[in-house]
């Protein structure tokens, strides 16, 4: 039983996003990937009010797959990783 509408997903606030995405997936019925896609939609929305020599950029950003970010996302934690270790490892 869905707890949820798939047209709630559509209507989640960024900060929503990021809690569902980042700190509970699988607890509502929206899956990463859609809201996700949510977010693409309101980070596409918010272009239009940037500076126009910066819309191109923010597109680009915005139109990026769901792979991408998930990669993006993997390098990152990867780096942060690396550079907790090199920073504990040059206390010893």
């Amino acid at each position: 039983m869905k707890m949820f509408s798939d047209s709630l997903c559509s209507g989640l606030t960024a900060a929503a996003l990021l809690f569902a995405i980042i700190l509970v997936p699988g607890l509502t019925s929206c899956s990463t990937n859609q809201a996700y896609s949510s977010f693409q939609a309101a980070q596409r929305n918010s272009c239009y009010s940037v500076p126009s020599e910066n819309y191109d950029a923010c597109m680009a950003e915005a139109n990026k797959s769901f792979d991408e970010y998930e990669q993006e996302l993997k390098d990152v934690e990867r780096t942060m990783k690396a550079e907790k270790k090199e920073a504990t490892s040059n206390k010893n």
